[in-house]
């Protein structure tokens, strides 16, 4: 399993993902029974990412801005 998912072996095991969701629901509620009156959703912790909900990065082009009358020739407003 490690061989396979590298750094990320550990969330592959059941157990694992289980005691994690444990945590997160245990965490949550303390923080609403503590402060029940007035919480605000961004008081309330978030959940430990699991590695398949990270977002993947997107590659960002990287363009060198042209100037004005080359894009007027390129969209044919030239005249």
């Amino acid at each position: 399993m490690r061989a396979i998912n590298g750094k990320d072996w550990f969330w592959y095991n059941p157990m694992f993902d289980v005691a994690t969701g444990i945590y997160d629901g245990i965490s949550q509620l303390v923080a609403v029974v503590s402060r029940r009156h007035g919480i605000k959703k961004s008081e309330v912790p978030k959940p430990v990412p699991r590695p398949w909900d990270k977002k993947q990065e997107s590659e960002v082009l990287k363009v060198k801005p042209s100037k004005i009358e080359d894009l007027r020739k390129l969209l044919g407003w030239d005249k």
